[in-house]
């Protein structure tokens, strides 16, 4: 098997390698790292017990996934999808990109950001905990949405239709602008203003 194994009293290192799979493991019980790479699927596994890092790359799906016990962070990278995912336990920061859709994930525990991005329809979210901003965006729509928990706004935007919508909690105003139409809504609750405007009839309504 031509495996071979070394230990060391004073590191307590143990090596093994086996020369069918080419796998290579290494542990050190001072700071508790293990590494083991096999040949066939190009695997890698880096595991600290100080940081509690681990490591795992395989070479047909090209997958590196690094977690730090400290941070709590864990990164999953995948050369078929293109996905990577980063973990902090700290922020709770988590990222998702798949290469096949571009989804690209980010979430922090600390804002409560999320963000969600595809490719194919190139949607991009981003939800902030704090603010309570939600952003939605939209390749084939080109929608973007974006609301915040403090002020209460929105604004959702088409590509297709060109409509955009804001609205803000403080002072309840709303937006609507269609570009078939040309027409604006601006609506506030404090004054209980609403103008209506349409490009085809030329109509202004305050």
């Amino acid at each position: 098997s031509g495996m071979v194994a070394l230990q060391s009293g004073m590191s307590r290192m143990v090596a093994l390698q086996c020369g069918t799979s080419g796998m290579v493991a290494l542990q050190c019980g001072t700071s508790g790292m293990v590494a083991l790479q096999s040949g066939t699927s190009g695997m890698v596994a880096l595991q600290c017990g100080t940081s509690g890092m681990v490591a795992l790359q395989s070479g047909m799906s090209r997958m590196v996934a690094l977690q730090s016990g400290t941070s709590g962070m864990v990164a999953l990278q995948s050369g078929m999808s293109g996905m990577v995912a980063l973990q902090s336990g700290m922020s709770r920061m988590v990222a998702l990109q798949c290469g096949t859709s571009g989804m690209v994930a980010l979430q922090c525990g600390t804002s409560g950001m999320v963000a969600l991005q595809s490719g194919t329809s190139g949607m991009v979210a981003l939800q902030c905990g704090t603010s309570g901003m939600v952003a939605l965006q939209s390749g084939m729509s080109r929608m973007v949405a974006l609301q915040s928990g403090t002020s209460g706004m929105v604004a959702l935007q088409s590509g297709m239709s060109g409509m955009v919508a804001l609205q803000s909690g403080m002072s309840r105003m709303v937006a609507l602008q269609c570009g078939t139409s040309g027409m604006v809504a601006l609506q506030c609750g404090t004054s209980g203003m609403v103008a209506l405007q349409s490009g085809t009839s030329g109509m202004v309504a305050l």
